[in-house]
């Protein structure tokens, strides 16, 4: 990769938890609708006012423990920093099956019904390599949660890098991503989508890498490639964040297009010792 691409990729990682401070801002903004006053409601938090409004514009993200006072506040959880609020509050990331035929598969084999205490809800960082550098890895953050049918879904935003750089719309709306998880005896698959684009991603996670139970690893397949050369298939590696907002943001700076250097051990080791041959 040129020198000049290369300063790119890492001044586009670093602005990367931008989306971040977006989702947060647009939720906070549809919170705040509740008040009397943005006034009143920043003496109830006592918090700035020009500080509550770089929140809401989503220039500045605030320090966990005002974050954690925001959240008990309005009675939300960490979520309202990955998901929109509409989604947490009506659950409306579902999966419909492909056609009758295949429900009814999905159904009689158990697939759907994936088992939370080997895929524990919650935050992860989903890390692919990239299709084009083999030094870097595609990251962001996802959050996945088990629906009352048991089924397993998964939503999450399409790094703006990546989007950047195979030419891709770079509004957040259009880099959601929603996806299922389906159970195998030996881990799981996934198969994902990027709203409003013929963009699917599958993949296959087999369970506790070097026994441990928050890291899956394993492949997936893209259904398009965007550059020339570009593989479609490519390691994969899924890794549970802890529960807590200074958990999430502690994952921030590998948010993007990151080189594999900066990860944990465990995660190098999944990437340089996966061949895979371009396709």
């Amino acid at each position: 990769m040129p020198q000049s691409d290369l300063d790119t990729s890492r001044s586009s990682a670093q602005s990367e938890p931008a989306y971040l401070r977006s989702v947060f801002g647009a939720n906070l903004r549809e919170l705040s609708k509740s008040a009397p006053s943005i006034a009143q409601l920043c003496r109830d938090l006592r918090i700035n006012r020009t500080q509550y409004n770089r929140y809401l514009s989503g220039e500045a993200f605030p320090r966990p423990d005002v974050l954690h006072q925001i959240c008990t506040f309005f009675k939300v959880d960490a979520r309202i920093l990955l998901e929109p609020l509409a989604d947490i509050s009506n659950g409306d990331v579902t999966y419909t099956g492909g056609g009758s035929r295949i429900r009814a598969a999905i159904e009689e084999a158990g697939i759907a019904q994936v088992d939370a205490k080997k895929l524990v809800p919650g935050a992860y960082v989903m890390m692919r390599r990239s299709a084009t550098d083999p030094e870097y890895l595609v990251v962001s953050l996802v959050s996945v949660r088990q629906e009352p049918d048991g089924s397993m879904q998964m939503f999450g935003v399409l790094t703006r890098t990546l989007a950047e750089r195979v030419g891709l719309p770079t509004s957040i709306r259009e880099r959601r991503m929603n996806g299922v998880f389906f159970q195998h005896p030996g881990g799981f698959s996934f198969l994902a989508i990027v709203r409003n684009m013929p963009i699917w991603d599958m993949g296959f996670l087999e369970n506790a890498f070097m026994g441990n139970p928050n890291l899956f690893y394993g492949y997936s397949i893209v259904t398009q490639r965007f550059v020339a050369g570009g593989r479609l298939i490519e390691p994969v590696a899924f890794k549970r964040v802890g529960s807590t907002m200074r958990d999430m943001m502690a994952v921030r700076h590998v948010i993007g297009y990151t080189h594999i250097s900066k990860m944990s051990q465990p995660v190098q080791q999944i990437f340089s010792k996966s061949d895979v041959t371009p396709t």
